[in-house]
C-alpha cells in the first residue's frame, strides 16, 4: 500500500524551521570570486546568490573607498552571503551576523569557518535585539519583504539607530517589492535623524539605498 508523505515547508523568516533539513553544498561566484557554501531548506536563497544580494554587494563595493571597515553588521544574514563576499575584500573587518532563523545562523557560522573568515560572530535574534548596545561602521540588509511592511520598517529603523558616526547603512529592495514606498520612508527617517540619503544603484529591477550618519 502506497502512502503519500507530506513535506512540510515553512518560511525562511521563521525562528525554527518546520521542514526537514537537507543540507547541500553549492558553488557561488561574484566578480571573479569563487566560494563553496552550505545551504538548506527554509533558508533564504538556498540555491545560490540571489540577484538582490548581488546588486547590494556591487553597490557597496563600488561606493566604499576606505581601505578598512572596522565593524560590519550582516543584518538578516541568511546563510552568510554578504559577510562571506565582503570578507574577501575586507579581511580585517569584524563581522557580526544575525538572523531570526536558527538554521540560517548555523549555516552562516559553518560557511564563515569553511571559508576561513576568522573575525566574526553570529547570533540568532529578531531585528534590533541583535548585538544590543553595539554600533557599526557598515550595516547591510536585504530585508525579508514577505514579513510585511510593518516588520520591514521596524528593521530599517533599527538599523539606522545602530550606526557609528560616519557609518553607512546599505539596503536593497526590489522595484516590484515596493522600493518606492520604502525609499520615501527612508528619506523621512534621514530627515528626522540628520542622515545623508541617496539612491545608490538601480539594476536588474532592484534599488540600493545608502544612508550615512554624519
Amino acid at each position: 500500500m502506497k502512502t503519500n508523505r507530506q513535506v512540510v515547508m515553512g518560511h525562511y523568516f521563521a525562528q525554527e524551521p518546520a521542514s526537514i533539513s537537507q543540507p547541500q553544498l553549492i558553488n557561488i561566484t561574484f566578480q571573479g570570486l569563487n566560494l563553496q557554501v552550505r545551504t538548506d531548506n527554509e533558508v533564504f536563497s538556498k540555491n545560490g546568490l540571489d540577484r538582490g544580494t548581488a546588486v547590494l554587494l556591487k553597490a557597496i563595493l563600488t561606493d566604499e573607498t576606505a581601505d578598512k571597515i572596522g565593524s560590519i553588521w550582516d543584518f538578516a544574514c541568511g546563510w552568510g552571503a554578504v559577510s562571506l563576499i565582503l570578507a574577501a575584500f575586507y579581511p580585517e573587518s569584524n563581522f557580526y551576523l544575525s538572523d531570526i532563523n536558527s538554521r540560517a545562523c548555523s549555516l552562516a557560522t559553518a560557511n564563515m569557518i569553511m571559508n576561513n573568515v576568522k573575525k566574526f560572530q553570529t547570533v540568532q535574534a529578531d531585528a534590533a535585539a541583535a548585538y544590543t548596545g553595539r554600533l557599526f561602521d557598515l550595516i547591510a540588509l536585504n530585508p525579508p519583504i514577505r514579513t510585511g511592511k510593518i516588520k520591514v520598517r521596524q528593521m530599517l529603523t533599527a538599523a539606522l539607530s545602530r550606526l557609528e558616526n560616519g557609518g553607512k547603512f546599505y539596503c536593497v529592495i526590489g522595484k516590484k517589492q515596493g522600493a518606492a514606498s520604502y525609499a520615501a520612508f527612508l528619506q523621512d527617517l534621514a530627515e528626522q535623524d540628520n542622515l545623508t540619503y541617496k539612491l545608490l544603484l538601480r539594476e536588474q529591477g532592484y534599488e540600493v539605498f545608502c544612508l550615512r550618519k554624519e
